[in-house]
């Protein structure tokens, strides 16, 4: 094997341990929880051509969680369902936060104390 050969294999080594250390690096500053962990989605599934640090608009969650009326009879047995509120224009990321602590706006006025996914 030539040196010329020899540094070329070594930079392109080096280069993909670079990108492996960047792209495990991103993932672990923008953690994924529950439900969307255990399925391992990749940035774009959510995100799509949109920064990624901005919020993607509901009409993305809804090409997994399909209609917010589904979501409401996927939560049916909880009594109240928050899904059913006063305003039906809150958008989903209201509550739902991916990646950090999600919130139940619900709470602000009632005591509910649902754990958000």
């Amino acid at each position: 094997m030539s040196m010329k050969t020899l540094l070329c294999a070594c930079a392109a080594f080096c280069t993909a341990l670079f990108a492996a250390g960047s792209a495990s690096a991103a993932d672990s500053a923008m953690p994924l929880k529950g439900a969307h962990k255990a399925m391992n989605l990749p940035c774009e599934a959510c995100h799509g051509d949109i920064k990624p640090r901005e919020v993607p608009e509901e009409s993305k969650c809804m090409v997994c969680h399909q209609s917010r009326e589904a979501v409401k009879a996927k939560t049916a047995k909880l009594k109240p369902n928050p899904h059913y509120g006063h305003d039906e224009t809150v958008e989903c990321t209201e509550c739902h936060k991916e990646h950090q602590e999600s919130v139940l706006l619900c709470d602000e006025c009632h005591q509910w104390g649902y754990k958000t996914p």
